[in-house]
């Protein structure tokens, strides 16, 4: 990338050995990008710009992880987590990421090789280094389809896609991905000694938390209607995460009621808070045990969950022409109703375009 650069003298030690070789092909790249231009580019320019810093970036940590691998391996006594905060300027959190990903890339070669090349990013390297730790490095490393997914995808679509892959892949080896999270669930409270602020933390199921995310995302926006009325006070205009702090504590001081809605009744555009389970037909009756199964927003699970839905559970036949014919919508109301809310949920599986 650099070899109009190349230092002068090549690739010759002195007498700072390969330090001094890596110090100048560093210094020749630090040069390199102190000449690149950023004003006055098209919207072209900016892109394919933006592209290729990327690629640098992702070449750099991958570069970093090699480091902290051979520091590892020279010295097993060494606290390489450390040695990365210090010399990086890191936060000891994020450096602790990133000699756990170094590590579980050994196991990687086909991660860490698109790594290299600036293809897979660190955070979907740590995204596949944890996938490999719930089924296995060789069912990530071998996936061709997943590389290329993660070579294409952002990281927070990506995220969602392998966690789903993920999921179907412990469910077919009888593993209940909402069973194990059940047990890793845990919920703390503490006040903080310096402000007297009290702080709750809460790690969730995903339906659980599906329900839980439903309700406060339906309160986020009336508060922020509330929020950009007119005439309202600059001054006590709440922020994005004031905001939520107060829905947080509408949905655990307030009686929420039941939300439950018939889908088929009145058609109209009301929003529920409601979780979602699809099943193919032979799912439900035994002719096909081998089908589909998911929540929508928490990914596949295992056909016995159907069992433990309560008597007074909705159920919704959803039929599909061999085009996938999309439901009709007309022109009569503006707003989706909530069988065909449902429907789109089903067929995208979450939001298109943002993954959510």
């Amino acid at each position: 990338m650099f070899d109009h650069m190349m230092p002068a003298g090549g690739l010759i030690s002195d007498d700072r050995g390969r330090t001094g070789i890596n110090q100048r092909w560093l210094d020749a790249a630090m040069e390199a990008l102190s000449r690149v231009q950023t004003t006055g580019l098209s919207r072209c320019e900016i892109d394919a710009t933006a592209r290729l810093l990327g690629k640098v970036k992702t070449r750099a940590d991958a570069v970093l992880c090699d480091l902290a691998r051979e520091a590892a391996t020279s010295d097993p006594e060494l606290d390489v987590g450390e040695l990365v905060r210090q010399q990086t300027g890191m936060s000891g959190r994020d450096a602790k990421k990133l000699v756990k990903v170094a590590e579980q890339l050994e196991n990687l070669p086909g991660v860490a090789e698109r790594m290299a090349e600036g293809e897979i990013n660190f955070d979907k390297a740590r995204l596949l280094a944890d996938a490999a730790q719930k089924i296995g490095p060789d069912e990530v490393n071998d996936d061709q389809g997943l590389l290329r997914l993660a070579e294409e995808e952002p990281a927070d679509r990506f995220g969602r896609r392998l966690r789903e892959h993920v999921n179907r892949r412990l469910v077919q080896t009888g593993v209940d991905p909402l069973e194990r999270q059940r047990k890793m669930r845990e919920a703390k409270m503490w006040t903080e000694q310096e402000t007297g602020l009290g702080v709750l933390l809460a790690k969730l199921p995903a339906d659980q938390f599906n329900l839980i995310r439903q309700r406060a995302d339906r309160l986020y926006l009336e508060k922020l209607r509330q929020d950009s009325a007119s005439g309202q006070d600059p001054d006590r205009i709440r922020t994005p995460v004031q905001r939520m702090a107060d829905i947080i504590s509408t949905l655990l001081l307030t009686d929420q009621g039941d939300e439950r809605s018939a889908i088929a009744s009145s058609g109209g555009s009301k929003q529920v808070t409601q979780l979602v389970v699809t099943a193919s037909l032979g799912v439900l009756d035994g002719t096909g045990p081998d089908g589909a199964c998911e929540i929508i927003g928490a990914g596949p699970v295992p056909r016995d969950y159907l069992a433990s839905l309560s008597d007074d559970t909705m159920l919704a036949g959803l039929l599909y022409d061999r085009a996938g014919r999309p439901l009709w919508l007309g022109r009569s109301q503006r707003l989706a109703n909530v069988a065909q809310r449902l429907a789109v949920a089903i067929r995208d599986g979450g939001c298109f375009q943002c993954g959510a």
